[in-house]
């Protein structure tokens, strides 16, 4: 029924206790404020965002915005749904489909944002650390405790946001692979920790990785490979990966 659909809803969006379902309504767009603190997504936010007004358009907005009721200003604040609130300021609406909650605290919000764009798999590395860093920040706690809180809340495993704290010293040019898709967030870091800081091997590594086409499992041994060896030659780094592979299928067989 309906209420057990919304109640999965919010599951979803990492809700708990602490958050009042109100409602879904048309809200005017002039009414509802964008909070930079809230938000973690800052780039490509105008990407393709003529294909989201042309899709709007053709069949309608697919999943409302979540928007919080802030009774004292008589106002809304953004939680979830940046791009479609723009899509239909674009489209010069005047309302836009929205599912309000109750007011919540800055870190609830900011656990609800950073989950929604997880689920739509549309936020770049530099997004992802700079949001895990935030909430790192509002917890309270040791560094594991607040971790392990973290992967509670986003539905994340502990080792990758440990990895997206830690996605700001990866090197600009393999961050740009990232946000290609070429490489994963996990990937990326494993790579910057393995050569323990000299960038151009990293970087070269990572081309590699890329230009060769390598499967996931043959980019996990060359990452295991390095990691063991990281002071040899890229060539006998992956010709020793790719050796290990070939044992472990004989092996198998």
């Amino acid at each position: 029924n309906k209420k057990r659909i919304e109640n999965k809803v919010l599951k979803q969006m990492a809700l708990t206790k602490e958050v009042k379902f109100i409602g879904y309504g048309e809200i005017k767009l002039n009414i509802i404020e964008i909070d930079k603190k809230i938000q973690v997504r800052h780039e490509l936010l105008t990407a393709n965002l003529d294909l989201l007004i042309e899709s709007i358009k053709s069949i309608g907005l697919l999943e409302p915005i979540v928007i919080s009721e802030e009774i004292k200003d008589k106002k809304y604040k953004l939680i979830a749904g940046q791009r479609r609130l723009l899509a239909f300021k674009k489209m010069k609406r005047s309302k836009i489909p929205c599912r309000i909650i109750a007011p919540v605290d800055l870190c609830m919000a900011k656990v609800m944002s950073f989950s929604e764009n997880l689920q739509r798999r549309d936020l770049t590395g530099d997004e992802k650390c700079e949001g895990a860093k935030a909430l790192f920040a509002m917890y309270s706690g040791t560094k594991a405790e607040k971790i392990k809180k973290m992967s509670k809340e986003l539905g994340v495993t502990y080792p990758t946001i440990t990895n997206w704290l830690k996605f700001d010293v990866v090197p600009d040019e393999i961050k740009t692979l990232v946000s290609q898709k070429k490489i994963s967030t996990n990937r990326a870091w494993q790579l910057t920790a393995a050569f323990a800081g000299d960038k151009k091997k990293t970087v070269e590594m990572a081309n590699r990785m890329v230009e060769e086409n390598f499967t996931n499992s043959e980019k996990d041994k060359i990452i295991k490979t390095a990691v063991k060896k990281p002071s040899e030659d890229i060539n006998k780094i992956i010709d020793d990966s790719s050796k290990l592979v070939e044992k472990k299928e004989i092996v198998l067989h």
